[in-house]
């Protein structure tokens, strides 16, 4: 029996794992959201828009001629996958806790 040409319709796509690089680009932007006392703020945000992860970086995609004005257009496409990635947005948000702070960063304040 063949299968249903709907199939695959509704299915989701899979989710991939944060590469190191990643990792690095979010720790990045996390300390500099914890050296302005923002983490819980932003951990909020993050968590609350959750649901339209995608529709924004679906409207970076067509803003991209105009942020790659202001930005390199790499790190505009590295934004759009970091959105598209909820593996990404986790790891964002556990690291925008005060708690996870490297040790060189707690003992600098």
């Amino acid at each position: 029996m063949k299968e249903p040409f709907w199939k695959n319709a509704f299915s989701m796509p899979s989710e991939k794992p944060v590469t190191e690089e990643e990792k690095a680009l979010l720790e990045r932007i996390a300390s500099k959201i914890r050296a302005r006392s923002l983490g819980q703020v932003a951990a909020l945000t993050l968590e609350s828009s959750r649901p339209v992860h995608g529709i924004g970086s679906q409207a970076l995609i067509f803003l991209k001629p105009f942020i790659s004005m202001i930005f390199k257009k790499e790190e505009a496409e590295k934004v759009i996958a970091l959105l598209e990635n909820p593996n990404a947005m986790s790891y964002l948000a556990e690291r925008l806790d005060p708690e996870s702070e490297p040790d060189g960063e707690k003992n600098g304040k």
